[in-house]
């Protein structure tokens, strides 16, 4: 027993001598101990850290593929195009924090090159290019013969292309290139020809990225890498104009691939190519074939879609309007669905001037959200909605003018109450009923386009009509005045001019444009709307010489002459070269432009002050008439003093006839100024276009006072000019 113990120790002593000898430097046994412990680090390394970053990327890198397979040839809205599942994003972090910890404390590991490869990546799926290439940069210059040296230099390239470093780029993947052949790595050279004609197409070099993914296919073996690189080519002739070209090697994506998505995708793009030809029959043709395959059941509303689009092309008109109203309704709120109403909404307001139906399918656009072309249709949504409510107005004024002048013609206010009651005041039907078709029949001017509304809208506007007739005998026997025909003819003046602007610059028709804004200019022609009305007429007359309108010189003459003050006379003496209004400095413009500032800040009674200043200092300026009656403006709606205001209204048609003011000044002085003035800042629509049953005189006055406070601060923008030239088909001008 005694000897077993000790040849123990003898053991146990001669272990502990060899370890020290191992791991103390001694000179015979220094190689054998750097091993030993460079491969204890390389241990502890790899399973706390590396072990588990690796899977990590691994799982996050097939959930981007799958998410990105997924997401191919669908719009989401909303989401970049880089977006990244947030499952992913999370394993990525963690894989950037794994392996900084072994940068951080494993610094002689042989895991370093492997985890600033995998912190680069992380940050290029991330998005985070400018860090990923940071890494990828550390990476070959620490370890320049790394095995993942070339992968490295690949991804690198791919960083400086994000970062938009195209000529970088170019650089470094034709070394990647150089290096796999070398190598015998085909797939990275591949890769690399790929990336090389991504950039060649970004620099606007399209023979040479051709070229790059011809190589692509000669060198890969890889269907998936193959029929990518048929379908970028395909694009490029497509985007050069060369659609048959185009159509041709998109059909050949089948020779190199089974997914079905890319089948499917590559035969939908050579169908629109054909389209672009004219080859309509080739396009349906290959259109209907998919259909028939219940492969493409997924994608059916896309080819649906194009379809409908090969239809409207063919003159098909029918045909399209049923296709597309079928994915809207099968698809509804898909992009497909939005895409066809959105096209709806083009045929219908293109293709007649059916505006009812036009708005309600683009209703359906600006209820739509993310996609790319809900812009363009909550546009024109918008315009429409201003085009009927317009026209409401339109017809609601005049309802009222007929009221007016029928009350005037009958000589006692309650005759017509009595024509539509029974002995017992008791309204008789048939009677309000015929008093509405003879209102409508007198009003033929403006409501025989009716028929252009739906029966909906028609039955609201007769009964609203009905309604004004049923108004007009109770405001008889109570006594209570209706709006002047003069503020009544502004109100279908404002919506005229709306209606010329929506066709100058919405629904793009000069004609119909041209008809309203002389429409407007005929019912009220005054300094605050008719400059700009003049301009544009100017602006279309100039710009389509083959409608033959009058000569732009007639309306740059007229601004000139009627409003030379207006900074659209300023621009028409341009035209006329005539010298410019605006070499003589008045003072009294600066003293004006300082109460305005005074305004702004609601200091009234400064602003005031500055104005008096001005008037008693420059009574011969022109600035003068509009100081007095922004002095006016002020005691009527800022400081609540009507009388005052009343005083200066009149005080500017005594001394300033013929200026700008007069006739705004006039009718403020004539009207019985209220406290509650309708506040500037109240938007007109909304005063306005409310519905006619709601309306009473008095709001209508103050309406018309809204519209005329904005002669005291207008500084009006010119008109935006269209970019639709070519889109100009006439369309009527009246619903």
């Amino acid at each position: 027993m005694k000897t077993f113990t000790s040849t123990v120790r003898i053991c146990q002593i001669s272990l502990f001598l060899v370890m020290a000898f191992l791991f103390n430097g001694c000179v015979v046994f220094s190689p054998i101990g750097n091993a030993v412990s460079q491969g204890y680090e390389n241990m502890v390394t790899y399973f706390n850290g590396y072990y588990n970053a690796k899977n990590l990327f691994s799982e996050a890198e097939e959930e981007i593929k799958a998410a990105a397979l997924m997401a191919r040839g669908k719009e989401v809205p909303g989401v970049p195009t880089n977006q990244i599942p947030a499952t992913a994003k999370v394993k990525l972090g963690q894989v950037v924090d794994k392996c900084s910890n072994i940068l951080a404390f494993h610094p002689t590991s042989s895991y370093v090159d492997n985890a600033l490869f995998l912190i680069g990546k992380s940050f290029f799926y991330q998005a985070e290019y400018l860090k990923a290439e940071r890494k990828f940069v550390e990476l070959l210059a620490q370890f320049p013969t790394s095995s993942m040296a070339l992968e490295a230099q690949l991804w690198y390239a791919q960083s400086e292309e994000k970062l938009g470093k195209l000529e970088d780029g170019v650089r470094l993947g034709t070394m990647v290139v150089a290096a796999a052949q070398t190598d015998h790595e085909n797939e990275i050279e591949a890769q690399a020809h790929a990336l090389l004609g991504a950039l060649y197409r970004r620099m606007k070099q399209m023979e040479k990225s051709i070229a790059e993914f011809e190589k692509v296919i000669t060198v890969s073996t890889n269907d998936a890498t193959r029929s990518d690189a048929q379908i970028k080519m395909g694009e490029l002739y497509y985007a050069d104009g060369q659609y048959k070209k185009a159509a041709e090697v998109y059909l050949q994506t089948e020779e190199y691939t089974s997914d079905s998505y890319a089948k499917y995708y590559s035969t939908l793009r050579a169908s629109i190519a054909y389209r672009e030809i004219g080859e309509l029959k080739k396009g349906l043709s290959l259109l209907n074939s998919m259909i028939d395959d219940f492969r493409n059941r997924e994608y059916l509303a896309s080819i649906l879609f194009e379809r409908a689009n090969n239809y409207a092309l063919n003159a098909r008109r029918d045909d399209a309007i049923n296709e597309y109203i079928f994915v809207d309704t099968i698809y509804a709120h898909t992009e497909y669905g939005v895409r066809s109403a959105y096209q709806l909404g083009l045929m219908f307001e293109k293709e007649g001037g059916n505006y009812q139906q036009a708005l309600k399918y683009y209703s359906e656009v600006n209820a739509a959200t993310g996609y790319s072309f809900v812009a363009d249709g909550r546009r024109k949504y918008e315009a429409l909605t201003r085009y009927f409510n317009a026209w409401r107005q339109l017809k609601f004024a005049d309802s009222l003018l007929f009221v007016l002048s029928d009350t005037v013609h009958k000589g006692q206010p309650d005759s017509l109450h009595a024509l539509a009651t029974d002995s017992t005041g008791k309204p008789v039907p048939d009677t309000l009923h015929a008093l509405a078709a003879d209102t409508l029949q007198k009003n033929n001017t403006h409501l025989d386009t009716l028929t252009m509304l739906s029966k909906v809208d028609t039955i609201n506007i007769k009964n609203a009509v009905l309604d004004t007739t049923r108004k007009k005998s109770q405001l008889a026997v109570a006594k209570l005045p209706l709006p002047s025909a003069d503020s009544l003819y502004l109100l279908k003046s404002i919506a005229a001019q709306e209606l010329g602007d929506i066709f100058y610059s919405e629904v793009v028709e000069p004609d119909s444009a041209f008809s309203w804004y002389n429409q407007s200019l005929h019912w009220s022609y005054n300094h605050s709307r008719s400059p700009r009305i003049l301009y544009i007429l100017a602006e279309l007359s100039r710009m389509a010489p083959e409608k033959k309108f009058p000569a732009p010189e007639e309306y740059h003459a007229r601004l000139d002459r009627d409003f030379p003050e207006s900074v659209y006379a300023e621009e028409a003496r341009r035209f006329l070269h005539k010298p410019s209004a605006s070499g003589k400095i008045d003072p009294a413009r600066e003293y004006y432009a300082q109460s305005e500032k005074q305004i702004d800040a609601k200091l009234y009674e400064q602003a005031i002050e500055t104005l008096r200043f001005i008037v008693r200092t420059y009574p011969k300026s022109p600035i003068a008439a509009k100081s007095k009656y922004a002095m006016g403006w002020i005691m009527e709606n800022k400081l609540i003093q009507p009388d005052s205001a009343k005083v200066l209204y009149k005080q500017v048609v005594r001394d300033h006839k013929g200026s700008l003011y007069e006739i705004a000044a006039s009718k403020r002085s004539l009207e019985d100024l209220q406290a509650d003035t309708v506040k500037k800042d109240t938007t007109m629509t909304k005063s306005i276009l409310q519905p006619v049953q709601s309306i009473h005189p008095d709001s209508v006055q103050k309406t018309i006072r809204d519209l005329e406070i904005d002669t005291l601060k207008q500084e009006l923008v010119p008109p935006r000019s269209t970019k639709e030239k070519a889109r100009r088909k006439k369309v009527p001008v009246e619903p």
